[in-house]
Formats: C-alpha cells, structure tokens, sequence
C-alpha cells in the first residue's frame, strides 16, 4: 500500500506495484458560471505559477474576467497575483506559454478576432511581469491555423502548432494536404517570424509540441500525430500514429523522423528530453505493432527513445476504459516522471476513482514502470491538461472540472479551470532523507539526542520517543543527503552496509523510512448485508467457514489487525464491536491521562498511528472488510474470547509508512498481542527495500510471547522465491519461523469445492505456506456498508481468525505459535492447483482445531471458566481408560445434568441424563462400544459445561 516502503495493503487483485500517492497541500477552481479551462502552466522565476487557458464566463470578483483568453499568476501558495484576458468579441484561447529573460512571458493560441480573416489564425502575444499586453501577431490564412506550444532556444521562440490554410501567410510554404504541422521560428523583442516551414503527407498531420534537447546545439525535436502515410511521412503503423522527428534549427530540415504506433490509433501529447534521448507520452488504443502489454478502450503510453529515436523501451499505463495521457514532466528530485491526463477507468492501475472522468496522474520511473497513480476529482467529468514541478518538490496539477464534490471545492457544473497542488511528503519512491533509528538495548533518551546532534538530524516522528519493550526507535530527517560526517565518511556509505550500523559499531542501525499505500476496488456497496456475509464458500470442503463444535470458553486472546482501521464505534458494525479488545488498565477512550503508561493516551480499543489518537476509525474501506471477515470467523466458531486490537496505518486515501507500521507492530507486541493479521505487502526494486526493521519486530514477538505473524502473500501472480523477486515482497519473503503467509484460492464455480490458486496470488514453494479463501469476499465496510473485495488482504484474515481460535490458552497451556501454524500447515486440503506453495492446500479449520487439541494434557479440563459454578474438584479416571470410565466430582447442591461423550472431530457419540446431588458424585460409563482414540467427556447442566479430554487405549 506504499510509502517510505512500497507497501500494499492487499485486498484486492491488484493492478500494479505502487508507492505512496501524494497528498493534496492546496486547490482552487477558477473561473465563473460558463465553462473555463486551465490548458497548461509554467512555474515561473518566483517559485510561482503561470497558468494558461480559456474562459467563456461573464465577469466575476476573484475569477477571470470574460470571454477570452485567460492568463493567471499564483503565488507558491496559489495566491492569485493578477489575472487578466485577452483577446476580441470572438473565441480566443491561449495554449502554452514560456517566460522571458526580462520576466515577461510569450504565449501562444489561436484567435478569430484577427480581421480579414474566416475562420482561426495562429496568435502569439507577450506580457510583461504584470501581465500587461505588450506586443502580438497573427499567423495564418482563410483556414484554420492554430499555435499549440513554444520554446526558446538561444535566444529564438519556436513555436509549433497545425493549419490546414494555403494562402495568407502560408501561400509559399507548399502546403502537403489535409493538415499540416506549422512549425515558426520568431525574434523575441520584435515578435517578428523569421521562418516557417510545414511538415507531413496528404492526410491530417498535428503539432502537438516541441522540445530542444540536451547539449543539443542546432537542433529541435518536434511531436505530431500523423494520419498519413506519404509525403515526408516514411513509415505508417496504422489508423494515426505518434510522429517524432528532429530538425536543423537553422534551416528546418530534417535530421531524422520516427513513427511509433500498431494498427489502430495512437495520439501524441507530450514529450521530454533525457540523458537516454526522448519520453514520450500519448495514448494508444492498439494492441500490437509497437504497443505491448494494453490494457483497456485505449492506454496512456510512454515511449523511450534513444537520441535516433529508435524505440528503446514502452509501458501502457491505464485500466479497462478510457485512459489518455496530456503532458509529462521529469522529476529531477527523484529522477522520475510526472504524467497528467484523464481517466475513465476504474481498475486496473487506476485506483481509488470519483467520478465519470477523472485527472489521472501517474510517477514512473527510469524503467517506466508505476511507482504510484492518484485520481483526482468528483462526480462528474474532469480532464487534466499538465503538469509542473514545484519549488519544494510537490507538484502542481491544471485542467479543468465539471465537479462540485470529491476533491473539487468551489466548483462549478458548467466548467471551471482547476488547479492542485500535491505535496512531496511521500511523493517520490523513497526519502533518503527520512531514516527509522532503532537504537540497541541500553540506549537511553541522552544517548539517542547525543547521535541526533551529532548527525545534525530532526526528529519527525509524533512522539517525542518511544521506549517500548522493543527498545528506543525514532524517526530522523537530515536536511542534506549524504550528512558528511567528521571522519570523511558519509551517513549513506554507513547505513548501506549490511546491517544498516550507524555511530559508533553496534550501537543503532537505521534505515530509510519508505513509503507505502493500498487501492480500493470496490465494484459494489449495500447499505444492509442483502447476500450472508462470507455464505458465498458455504459449500466448500475445506471447512473454513463451517462451525465446529465449541469445546468451552477459555482465557481470552488477543488478535491485532493492521490495517485502514474499523468502522466508527459504537454506530458502526456490531460485528465489529462484539468482539473488540479492551484496554483494562486505560479509563476513558480517548482521555489525555495515559493509566497504563504505554505511551498512548486513553488507548482503549488500540491505536490510530494517522492521526495519532486513540480512535482508529476507517476512512478507506480494507480494514473495516478484513476486521468483518475475522468477526464472522468468530462469530461462527463461538470465538468470543478472541479480541481485536485495532491499529490503524493507512489514511483515507490508503497511504502509510514504514515508521508507522513499525510503530503498530511495536504496539501489538507490548500490548500482548498474541496473532497479528498484515493483509499487506510492498513491492520495489530489492536494492531500495530495508527490512531489517519490521523482520526484527516480527521475531521479537515470537520471542518475547510466542506471537505468530500471518501476512498476505501478494496480489502480482508471482513467484516470491525467485531471485530479484524474493525482497520486492515483504513480509511474505521473511524467514521468521512465526510468520504464516497466505495465498487467494478461488472455487472452480460458487459454492463448489476450492482447488486453484487465484491467477493474481502470489506463489512460491518457500515463502508461501497456506491458501484461503480470496475470491468475491462479502463483508462489512466503512460507514456501515456491506460489498465484495477481493485479493490475498481477504485469505489471510480467515487464516489469523483459525489461528486465534486455536491458540485459546486451554488448560495450562499458553500460546506458543509453533503448535499452532503446525496445526493450520498439517491440516490443510491437498489439491493439484496449489502445488506451487508449500503445504499444497488451503486451510481446513475444523481439522486444524482437532489437531491442535490432540497437542493438549491427555488430562485436560478443557473448560474451566464455563464450567458449572457448583462443580468443584472434576476428575475422570482411569486416563488412558479402557472399557470402564468414572467421572468423579464435588457439587454445592442437586441440579440435573447431561453427560456428553464427543469424538475427536466434535461429533457427539452419547448424551446421558443424570441427577447430580450435593456432595460427592461418581458417575460410571460404559464405553466398550468406543474405539481406540481420543474423545471429550463433558457435564452439561443448564447452559454452563465442563469439558475433560480422555484417551481410549
């Protein structure tokens, strides 16, 4: 979920590996009750915003002016400084623009208020810093002409856009048909064309835009999309294509031209120089030629070129609908990209979506590979049109929206231009940066501050520290990266070795605090629980779900989830609430006195790490669904002493950290969880993935109380064990002995027997232990609703729910995980399909609950808090038994009673009646007819039971 590490919270069949999304710093819609758009921006030399677009409302204070084209200024903080249009009585839209050297800025657009003119004409026009209008020309003929995007470079403006003219100012340039691409050369002070040149074949050629390289000294690159397939059109891929080509920039002529494409039809849209040669970003909706790996009606793609433009590496990005790409930008803090578009789809990488359309924007990396993808927007349609990096790294985000909700405030139906500023908290793959301290025992608060000068580091995390049972861990950030320290080496050279030692050897060890997130795919939402919660595997063979015979009420115990939190208590889902762990030792939920000294003040019911307060509710959904699947677990096995700690990590939007999740397994571990539920996992390159952290806080539960850690195995359909896989899933690839992992099995239809492991479950003969139900899970979601997920989040709450209710603490006997995942791995039921994990089946609860109990005292009294209040001293003798049994015990008075004789499987053999009286009793059984084994003596007297477990020799 992602970030910080590349954790996922993995409820369902997810898409892609993704990282932390950024957050929302600031927005602003703009504009009046007619439609506005936002077409493109610039940061300026302030740190500021130029924006570039269209208006057609009427006057309104705060807003644009009127029908034309509109330019505003922002401030770092979106703060309007000036806005003004420009323009006639006709239509006039601006398109891009780039500022000056004076700080002034030249736009460019089209106009259909030049005279002597039918239809549009290209307009270029400059500004001072005030945006007052200095100078304009208007390029064109009687056809339409318009100016898409510009550039300069040493000294000159370039500037490219389409016509589809021949006279006028074209009537020498031998137009080639349809339209042209139009690519000007101007005199910036003058504003005065000093070349033109047309490019393209017989059918429409677009100019989308134009970039001047790295070190590149006379020359330009262009981006057009091209129908044609002739005049300087070489090559045609199909339908229309993406057509990237470099010039002279002195005389126009070509140096090369590529065309990229398959059969059907692909559009331009932006593009950007790097050290390897060109990204380009457009859409595509074919699925062959130059295309691989598409997903839906048609895909943003990226497309990375060598200096030649020979295609060197392409990723389709996008869900099962609509996806197209506007404009990309490099990210020079992370040495990622930045892509802006809109959407329509609601899977695949696509997460999280508000409405019929919405911004999309995505961060890849070098490889183009997803590291993360955020939707933006409201209910209704929303287009993003470009992108731009800001001053402290976040991004700034333009288009326009139709909305009013979601993320959109102030909105308006009709269109409004729409600004978002997104922060670089979490934005980037990782923030060297940020580094988790776990400082060795014996460190105290003197010695930890001591190191924190000294690395000239600040503490970030919300506690001032925090000295828990698993020692002293905090959360630093350097301002710089590398820190040099006084002996030459560098903070980065030490943290990279291998185990991650800072100061003085042996003393702490530090690692970068990665960031991760979780989708939400949830196709629907009922307000009531229309089908059974969980019935949709009611006739499945493996047991999961189906009741066994309770044996008695023991010492209760506790069972952590972290994950998105539960729903708001008391209003929300009793089935969250029945079964809720108690702080007994706290007051009041939510006080400001902290009774039992852990740290968290009124920490009731557990803890939100979000927020940092004592009330973990849910905002996202996965941790309401996955806290509903272990509550009906309990609900059908009468597990009511298992109770659940809730500790919430992952916000809203599904973001979290690795400090956070360190911090929640910290508090389950000194809070006495004894099962901990991770329907989670994070994905990224090995080399950038610290583990040593949460590893270690894994095996210190198993050391410190025996806790046993059950954690999904991943929703990417791979094989863990592989080499370069195994660190790129975590915890699952973890070697700790009380960690059970979890793949998704699906039945072959509803209802039948479950034999195959789900194609998008993550495998692996060594990592992987058990299966469980993944498919189509119905339970309980935020706000009181009801819906389906699905995903390996979903398998492992019913195997950490079989885990809980095993581990009961019956006799005298604690939790210890090692009889516990013996019993869920032996019990499991084989099948064919899952021969790629390593016990081969799924998990069967009703014979891993007989198999844990074959590991108790042969003598046992099962049951003892249950037992009949009048009952004293019970005793079953000869243990092992032959054919006679006596059951001898001491009562306070008369009562009527039932003996009950089960086997091994909870099945009920014999049920006697029988009369207690007050004092001594001695009842003799005759159980000739029982084979050899193990079986359940109980005394039943109204709805109390004592149970006592026996062996047949």
């Amino acid at each position: 979920m992602i970030k910080s590490i590349r954790i996922i919270a993995l409820f369902l069949i997810f898409k892609t590996a993704l990282i932390a999304q950024p957050t929302i710093d600031w927005q602003r819609a703009l504009g009046g009750t007619q439609f506005d758009k936002i077409n493109a921006t610039i940061r300026t030399s302030d740190g500021g915003y130029l924006l570039i677009g269209q208006t057609a409302s009427a006057n309104v204070q705060g807003r644009f002016d009127t029908m034309q084209a509109a330019i505003v200024r922002l401030n770092t903080e979106g703060v309007v400084l000036w806005q003004k249009n420009y323009g006639g009585a006709a239509f006039d839209a601006a398109y891009n623009a780039v500022q000056l050297s004076n700080g002034g800025f030249a736009i460019v657009g089209e106009t259909s208020n030049a005279p002597n003119r039918s239809t549009k004409d290209g307009w270029i026009f400059t500004l001072d810093d005030k945006g007052n209008f200095v100078k304009e020309n208007v390029y064109g003929g009687t056809g339409e002409d318009v100016f898409k995007n510009i550039i300069i470079k040493q000294g000159l403006l370039y500037v490219i856009g389409n016509t589809n003219s021949k006279d006028g100012n074209l009537t020498n340039l031998q137009p080639r048909g349809g339209k042209d691409v139009l690519i000007l050369r101007y005199n910036s002070d003058e504003l005065l064309p000093t070349g033109a040149r047309l490019y393209g074949g017989s059918n429409d050629d677009e100019g989308v835009a134009l970039n001047g390289g790295i070190n590149a000294v006379n020359t330009i690159r262009g981006l057009a999309t091209t129908k044609s397939s002739d005049g300087q059109v070489t090559v045609s891929k199909g339908g229309s294509d993406i057509w990237v080509f470099e010039l002279n920039s002195l005389t126009g002529d070509f140096v090369w031209q590529k065309t990229l494409g398959g059969k059907s039809d692909e559009k331009a849209a932006d593009f950007i120089a790097n050290t390897e040669g060109y990204l380009i970003v457009g859409s595509t909706t074919s699925n062959d030629g130059d295309i691989k790996n598409f997903k839906g009606v048609s895909d943003i793609w990226a497309v990375q070129l060598d200096t030649k433009g020979d295609l060197l590496r392409q990723n389709c990005i996008g869900g099962l609908l609509k996806d197209e790409a506007a404009a990309i930008i490099a990210d020079t803090v992370d040495k990622t990209y930045a892509i802006i578009g809109s959407t329509e789809s609601k899977n695949g990488y696509v997460l999280s979506p508000h409405g019929l359309a919405d911004w999309s924007v995505s961060k890849i990396d070098a490889s183009l590979k997803v590291l993360w993808h955020k939707c933006l927007g409201g209910s209704q349609a929303d287009n993003g049109c470009d992108i731009a990096l800001a001053k402290d790294g976040g991004l700034l985000a333009v288009g326009s929206s139709f909305s009013n909700d979601g993320n959109v405030q102030n909105g308006d139906v009709k269109g409004n231009g729409w600004v978002v500023k997104l922060n670089r908290k979490n934005i980037s793959f990782s923030d060297d940066r940020q580094l988790i301290i776990r400082f060795r025992d014996g460190f105290t608060r003197d010695s930890a501050l001591f190191y924190q000068k000294f690395y000239k580091a600040k503490q970030v995390n919300n506690k001032e520290d925090d000295i828990t049972c698993a020692g002293l861990m905090q959360l630093w950030q350097v301002d710089t990266f590398p820190v040099i320290l006084p002996n030459g080496d560098t903070l980065k050279d030490i943290i990279e070795v291998a185990d991650y030692v800072m100061g003085k050897p042996k003393e702490s060890s530090g690692e970068p605090n990665y960031a991760f997130s979780n989708g939400l795919d949830i196709d629907s939402i009922y307000a009531t629980p229309q089908f059974p919660t969980l019935e949709i595997y009611k006739n499945d063979s493996s047991n999961v779900l189906k009741p066994c015979e309770r044996i008695g009420k023991d010492s209760a115990l506790i069972l952590a989830i972290i994950d998105s939190g539960i729903d708001t208590v008391p209003t929300g889902h009793l089935l969250h609430a029945k079964y809720l762990w108690k702080n007994l030792k706290e007051g009041v939920q939510g006080s400001l006195t902290d009774a039992d000294a852990n740290g968290y003040k009124g920490d009731k019911i557990g803890w939100d790490f979000v927020e940092n307060d004592a009330f973990p509710y849910d905002q996202r959904g996965h941790g309401s669904h996955v806290t509903g699947i272990i509550g009906k677990m309990l609900e059908r096995h009468r597990g009511d002493s298992v109770k659940l700690m809730i500790l919430k990590i992952f916000d809203a939007e599904g973001n979290s950290s690795l400090y956070n999740l360190a911090r929640a397994l910290t508090y389950a571990i000194c809070n006495n969880a004894q099962v901990v539920n991770m329907s989670l996992s994070y994905t990224a390159d090995a080399k950038l993935i610290p583990t040593s952290v949460i590893k270690f806080l894994i095996e210190y539960g198993a050391t410190r109380q025996k806790m046993l850690a059950v954690a999904a195995a991943g929703n990417y359909g791979t094989d863990i064990d592989l080499a370069g896989a195994t660190e790129r899933f975590c915890p699952a690839y973890f070697d700790s002995k009380n960690l059970l992992v979890v793949a998704s099995v699906n039945p072959d239809t509803i209802g039948n027997a479950l034999k195959n492991l789900s194609s998008f479950s993550n495998y692996g003969r060594v990592s992987v232990d058990v299966a469980a139900p993944g498919v189509n899970v119905f339970s309980t979601l935020q706000n009181n609703k009801w819906g389906f997920l699905t995903g390996t989040s979903m398998s492992t709450p019913f195997v950490s729910a079989s885990a809980a209710l095993l581990g009961i603490k019956r006799c005298s006997n604690p939790f210890d995980f090692n009889t516990v995942k013996t019993a869920v791995e032996n019990t499991v039921v084989v099948s064919a399909g899952l021969s790629t994990i390593r016990k081969t089946g799924f998990v069967n609860f009703c014979a891993a609950r007989q198999n844990f109990l074959n590991t108790l005292p042969v003598s046992c009294l099962v049951s003892v808090v249950e037992a009949p209040s009048i009952l004293k001293n019970i005793v079953a003798a000869p243990n092992p038994f032959t054919d006679e049994l006596m059951v001898q015990f001491t009562s306070s008075e008369s009562a009527e009673s039932r003996l009950i004789i089960t086997d091994i499987m909870g099945k009920r053999l014999t049920v006697q009646n029988a009369q207690i009286l007050r004092g001594d009793n001695i009842f003799a059984l005759n159980t000739s007819v029982l084979s050899k084994g193990i079986y359940f003596i109980s005394i039943k007297i109204g709805d109390k039971m004592a149970t006592l477990k026996m062996v047949k020799m």
